[in-house]
């Protein structure tokens, strides 16, 4: 079953709702005029890397007078075929994302693009300026994640460039061009620069600019823009009002599973973490943490981290840390979460983080990343800065 079966009866008002605002909150236009912009974020690593890929993009679309068009996003999988997709709403809030740039349903896409985008803005320079077999590698995995969004969302992407140096049908930043680049800056020096003149266009692999545009300088000022659907939200202040009874908290969010570690520690500048955490005892956490909440007044606790990740580290923080929560509690208390759909569930545990009086993040983590960023004004800090 196609998750996004059920996508029109939930996004199909979006646009109605925009043109009900007042025309100095959104621009609207006339639909016959708009060039779409198509964020695909499939086989754009885990969704806080598409999340943060989504936002790139809607900031060149914003100064590029393109509509934003909801796309979905994707979970974690072993192949882009097996990455179960997620509608945008169950993710973010259009209506607030609306307020700074111009927004379309999938189905009006769908319509006034039969289907189909004309062009591609390219997220990396993988036909320029690269060996033979680094193109064909690469080549490769790019087709069969067109193909995999077809079978998807039913929308083709141009795949002409795949084969040929260059093409009219491809938009790209030089493959020169210096690394963590401000996006604001690089749009304002370079005005030809991440233009279409076409109607219908979709952005292939945008994470692929992340390391090169960066939007993190100017997080201000987008933040208050992207903010997660109204379940999530929903859910999340339900927790904390009710299981948590409106408590001072710190959120603790512990990244450092096999997975991390097996990624992480073959690295010399995480060395001196990966020792640290494998010398931490539960006892230590428990009598670090419970320093941390005294020095600071905090009466409770939230411990974000993956079903049975590090029990015996919970085990010892149940017993010793005073109102203590775990991701187990959150779905045990929450009739719309289930260990079964981790998706909504970790979406929950960031806004739960995002409104906390604290929040210790896991270095290295993307996970983390999107909130310190939600947080940009707010007090927050390292975990592992605790038993250094």
């Amino acid at each position: 079953m196609n998750p996004l079966a059920g996508m029109s009866n939930q996004s199909e008002n979006v646009r109605t709702r925009m043109q009900n605002t007042r025309q100095d909150e959104v621009n609207i236009k006339n639909v016959s005029n708009v060039k779409y912009i198509l964020p695909m974020l499939l086989g754009n690593q885990g969704p806080n890397n598409q999340f943060q890929a989504l936002k790139l993009v809607s900031i060149i679309a914003q100064r590029r007078n393109l509509t934003l068009v909801l796309a979905p996003f994707f979970d974690h999988g072993p192949t882009v075929e097996t990455q179960l997709p997620h509608t945008f709403e169950e993710t973010l809030d259009p209506d607030i994302l609306a307020q700074f740039v111009s927004v379309a349903t999938m189905e009006e896409f769908k319509r006034q693009c039969k289907r189909k985008a004309d062009a591609v803005f390219l997220g990396t320079n993988m036909v320029i300026n690269q060996t033979l077999s680094q193109t064909d590698q690469i080549n490769s995995f790019v087709d069969q994640t067109i193909k995999a969004y077809y079978n998807w969302t039913g929308i083709k992407i141009p795949s002409t460039f795949l084969y040929m140096n260059r093409s009219d049908d491809v938009i790209q930043i030089h493959a020169d061009l210096p690394y963590s680049i401000p996006v604001d800056d690089f749009l304002d020096k370079y005005p030809d620069s991440l233009i279409t003149s076409h109607q219908c266009n979709a952005f292939l692999y945008p994470y692929g600019y992340l390391g090169r545009l960066s939007y993190a300088q100017h997080i201000s000022r987008y933040t208050k823009y992207f903010v997660r659907g109204k379940v999530v939200r929903e859910t999340a202040q339900s927790f904390i009002n009710t299981a948590m009874n409106n408590l001072t908290y710190v959120c603790i969010h512990w990244r450092f599973n096999k997975e991390w570690k097996d990624t992480w520690c073959k690295q010399d500048y995480a060395l001196d973490l990966c020792n640290a955490l494998d010398a931490l005892t539960p006892s230590q956490l428990v009598a670090k943490v419970s320093h941390f909440m005294a020095i600071s007044d905090i009466k409770a606790a939230y411990f974000a981290s993956e079903l049975g990740n590090q029990n015996d580290l919970i085990k010892g923080l149940r017993v010793g840390v005073p109102n203590f929560h775990t991701t187990s509690d959150l779905i045990d208390e929450s009739p719309k979460l289930s260990r079964d759909n981790n998706y909504l569930t970790s979406l929950v545990e960031q806004e739960i983080c995002k409104e906390s009086t604290f929040f210790l993040s896991s270095h290295l983590s993307s996970w983390s990343d999107m909130v310190k960023q939600d947080r940009y004004d707010k007090r927050w800090q390292e975990v592992n800065e605790l038993f250094k």
